[in-house]
């Protein structure tokens, strides 16, 4: 029997879950500063210019979507993800 291992990829969905994900991630990054709050908070976006630029995003860099993630790996991160080399004992 044939099945599809992943769901293809779609356009990116706003939905309450990530609205919330996102006010979490605001208040924490604004309560780990207290006494810097004003301006942290001053400078986030509001949650309807970040879900418009996540949208965005994921129509100009689709590889960068949960599915296509690693797809294009760094060559730094390919190295960092390859074994170490074997260490032999050799005389100097």
């Amino acid at each position: 029997m044939r099945f599809r291992r992943w769901p293809r990829v779609s356009a990116f969905e706003d939905t309450p879950r990530k609205r919330a994900a996102l006010r979490r991630s605001q208040r924490h990054q604004r309560d780990r500063h207290p006494l810097l709050a004003a301006i942290i908070g001053n400078a986030q976006p509001s949650a309807d210019t970040e879900m418009a630029r996540r949208a965005e995003q994921m129509v100009s860099h689709p590889a960068a979507g949960p599915i296509g993630a690693g797809a294009d790996v760094a060559p730094s991160e390919e190295a960092a993800r390859r074994p170490p080399p074997l260490v032999t004992d050799q005389d100097p």
